[in-house]
């Protein structure tokens, strides 16, 4: 069962991944999204790829054809897109960075589905 395999390390790897980016200072008090620096986007786009994955991981077990790197890395190339708006989102509205990578981690697990609505 994939669920029982992977579940504690991607805990672990999602709360270590939060606690890092709440930590960091990574917005400045200009909302200009040209104004936050690589490492602040590299952040952003780590949270939602690892929401992505957990994301996949549920769904592959509920898969007839099983594990595809294919769906995989489609899943990985949409969540970036989902978790930098949602990012941007977050600081527009000045809310809790804590409150911002749920949301970027979030909106990486929806991937596509957010992107599109």
């Amino acid at each position: 069962m994939i669920r029982g395999e992977y579940t504690g390390a991607l805990l672990a790897l999602m709360w270590g991944s939060i606690g890092l980016v709440y930590g960091a200072e990574f917005a400045p008090k200009q909302h200009d999204p040209a104004l936050y620096d690589v490492a602040t986007y590299l952040w952003i786009s780590w949270l939602a790829i690892w929401g992505a994955t957990v994301s996949y991981l549920q769904k592959v077990k509920d898969r007839p054809s099983g594990f595809s790197m294919r769906v995989l890395a489609i899943e990985w190339i949409t969540a970036p897109a989902a978790g930098i708006l949602a990012f941007w989102a977050g600081e527009s509205i000045d809310a809790d960075r804590l409150l911002t990578a749920s949301a970027v981690f979030m909106a990486g697990y929806a991937g596509r589905q957010f992107v599109a609505r």
